[in-house]
């Protein structure tokens, strides 16, 4: 991450400060829905040991529950259980997507801030157009979700080789024109 910040930077100065910003928010969202996440895996931990104790308490008594017929007693009682957990499954598949969608809207917005303050340099005559599209594609990199195949463990050196490979042709054609930097 360090390394595209880097790349950032050189092309484009001061747009480096949009996806530091940004990567700062996704990490403070990131951790404040920790608290939430963690307290109902919990609580569906507990619920779920409570359905597996019924469970096991039901079969090993089976003839008790019979002679006194508390089926429909403990019916109830396993089907408020089965309620409970769905109810805390539906908070925590909530809390993921709203964490999806909060970090996909955020993602969107580095890409539009890198531009919006690349057309305010450039129309200061700090940077040229050539260092805007070069920001804007080092931060798709950083930021678009990929559809990668199912390659086991040669996906994740996939996704650092082709991510390498944009950061140094961006490299390569920075330091080949000098005015893809700055403008004259």
């Amino acid at each position: 991450f360090g390394i595209f910040l880097f790349v950032i930077y050189q092309v484009g100065g001061v747009m480096v400060a949009v996806p530091a910003v940004a990567a700062a928010v996704l990490i403070i969202m990131g951790l404040a829905f920790q608290i939430p996440l963690r307290r109902a895996a919990e609580k569906n931990s507990v619920e779920t040991a409570q359905r597996h104790s019924l469970l096991v308490e039901s079969i090993s008594s089976l003839e008790t529950v019979k002679t006194i017929r508390g089926e429909s007693h403990l019916q109830r009682i396993w089907e408020s259980l089965v309620g409970m957990t769905a109810q805390t499954v539906e908070r925590v598949r909530q809390l993921n997507a709203t964490l999806a969608n909060m970090s996909s809207l955020v993602k969107q917005l580095v890409t539009v801030g890198v531009i919006v303050v690349g057309a305010y340099l450039f129309d200061e005559g700090n940077i040229s157009t050539g260092a805007i599209i070069a920001s804007v594609m080092v931060v798709n990199v950083l930021t678009i979700q990929h559809d990668r195949p199912d390659l086991d463990g040669w996906r994740p050196w996939l996704w650092e080789g082709s991510s390498a490979l944009v950061v140094i042709s961006l490299m390569w054609v920075t330091r080949r024109t000098p005015s893809l930097n700055r403008c004259n």
